[in-house]
C-alpha cells in the first residue's frame, strides 16, 4: 500500500487520459491536483484512490497518481539535519 495515498492528501494526475474502473473518464487530466477522499484495496484491482471533484465521486488506481512534493529539498533535508549531525552509536565524541 502506497503510505502517501491517505485521506487528505494532495497528487497529481501522470496519466492522461486517465480510464476509470468504470469505464468512464474523469474530470481531471494529466497534471491536474486532486486530493484523495479515500483509499481502498480492492481486489482484484489493487489499491483504488477515491476523489471528490464537482460534488462527484471518481475512483482510480494509484498508479496513475503521484504524491504532489510541497516542500523544497532542502526543507525536506532540514527534519532530518539532528539525526545527520548526531555522534554514532560506539564513536566517542
Amino acid at each position: 500500500m502506497s503510505a502517501w495515498a491517505v485521506p487528505g492528501a494532495k497528487c497529481i494526475c501522470v496519466r492522461d487520459p486517465y480510464l476509470l474502473v468504470d469505464g468512464g473518464y474523469p474530470p481531471f487530466r494529466k497534471g491536474d491536483v486532486l486530493t484523495v477522499a479515500a483509499s481502498h484495496m480492492w481486489a482484484p484491482h489493487g489499491l483504488m484512490l477515491r476523489f471528490v471533484e464537482r460534488e462527484i465521486d471518481h475512483w482510480g488506481h494509484v498508479d496513475g497518481f503521484r504524491p504532489l512534493i510541497t516542500k523544497s529539498q532542502e526543507q525536506d533535508v532540514g527534519l532530518f539535519v539532528h539525526h545527520l549531525e548526531s555522534t554514532p552509536v560506539g564513536e566517542d565524541a
